[in-house]
């Protein structure tokens, strides 16, 4: 449903049990669909990214969901991803999916980086067994087109 101002939005939770170096790829996918009579561009923010002891909300500390998104991509030996299949998705029952991965190879290419956030990534699963490593608090966005 599209708010006066032509926005719809769809709040989810992402999370992932354990992260190491070389893990398998994780995936998460959601589909939008667009029941409206108009095209909707898509996007999405970031409110809130946990990192094993690390919690970066946006609003919070100067964080925006803009520098989140930049960090969950460049700050560790792990990315954090965020695609859509397409930028637009039609009206009508359009349908568009968001994917969502954590890849994690075995060599990054930063011994230094590998070898600390696997030490982290390892005390942090042993102290907090029940406790996922990451979170991320977003929201999907969905604007209809003029």
């Amino acid at each position: 449903m599209f708010h006066k101002d032509g926005v719809a939005s769809s709040s989810i939770t992402v999370t992932v049990d354990n992260i190491y170096p070389g893990m398998p790829t994780f995936t998460r996918t959601v589909r939008v669909n667009n029941r409206g009579e108009m095209a909707a561009d898509l996007g999405y923010e970031v409110s809130r990214l946990k990192v094993l002891n690390n919690t970066y909300t946006a609003g919070n500390g100067g964080n925006t969901s803009d520098n989140i998104k930049t960090r969950m991509q460049n700050n560790y030996p792990f990315s954090i991803n965020v695609t859509t299949d397409r930028q637009t998705v039609a009206a009508n029952n359009g349908t568009a999916d968001y994917t969502i991965t954590i890849t994690w190879p075995y060599e990054s290419g930063d011994d230094d980086a590998d070898t600390y956030w696997g030490n982290q990534a390892y005390s942090f699963h042993q102290n907090n067994p029940t406790e996922e490593c990451i979170v991320i608090d977003m929201t999907l966005l969905a604007t209809q087109s003029h």
